[in-house]
């Protein structure tokens, strides 16, 4: 009888498999932190910081009534950027123009959009042309409050 070949099975080094797979994992770790770490220190300490752009004023808010309305408004002026030190400047006698203008204004006007928009351009306008200057872009509402007065 005729003796057949046994072949010897090869088996993998114990531990060896496994320890190719912690290495490449370590690996792995190290590389995303070291990626992460400096992702956050170049944000952190990027020189092109975006710089707050604050161009508006808002003004105290003022009260004001007639024999029908009464009217609590406080508004905010917009500017260009590159105006916003003017505007912080004169800001004490842009508010004198705002309070005169606005004692012209019959409260009843800001009952309607047209009204209210009509405030908002006139103002503008009369701000604009007392400082005699062209800064002023914008007047937007903060806050509004008409109230009608009820005769008894």
């Amino acid at each position: 009888m005729a003796k057949a070949e046994v072949k010897p099975v090869k088996k993998p080094a114990s531990g060896s498999d496994g320890m190719d797979k912690y290495a490449l994992h370590v690996a792995i770790f190290t590389v995303v932190l070291l990626v992460a770490s400096l992702g956050l220190y170049f944000f952190t300490h990027s020189k092109t910081k975006i710089e707050k752009k604050e161009n508006y004023l808002a003004l105290p808010q003022l009260v004001y009534s007639s024999a029908s309305e009464t009217v609590r408004m406080q508004i905010a002026l917009q500017v260009n950027d590159k105006d916003q030190e003017w505007l912080n400047k004169n800001k004490a006698a842009i508010n004198e123009i705002y309070k005169i203008t606005i004692q012209e204004i019959d409260p009843s006007t800001f009952r309607s959009n047209d009204g209210r928009v009509a405030v908002q351009e006139k103002l503008k306008e009369e701000i604009n042309s007392k400082m005699k200057v062209n800064k002023i872009e914008a007047v937007l509402y903060n806050d509004l409050l008409v109230q009608v007065k009820e005769e008894e």
